[in-house]
């Protein structure tokens, strides 16, 4: 279900879908939640962003569930959005 606090994407290719997702606040843990899964429940997510704030302002902190390892890292805006872009466009992306 897509409303205020959720929504999808999807990549197409040749009619085919190649990529997809569903971004979440809230869930059972709070924070922002990615699943690789555009109809997973609140309770199921591929990796998690929680919010947290120091002395310097707000920043993020990845769960480290994916292929980032980084869950020691504080995360910028930017940064929290180029984490979970690159684990929406990895399935077309090309292996190392």
């Amino acid at each position: 279900m897509v409303h205020a606090n959720r929504f999808t994407a999807a990549v197409y290719s040749n009619g085919a879908k190649v990529c997809r997702c569903s971004i979440y606040i809230g869930g059972m843990i709070g924070g922002i939640a990615f699943s690789h899964d555009e109809n997973a429940d609140t309770n199921s997510f591929n990796e998690h962003l929680s919010v947290n704030a120091d002395d310097q302002g707000l920043y993020f902190r990845l769960m480290g569930m994916s292929r980032f390892d980084s869950s020691d890292v504080k995360l910028t805006f930017e940064g929290a959005a180029e984490a979970y872009w690159s684990l929406f466009i990895g399935p077309i992306q090309p292996s190392n």
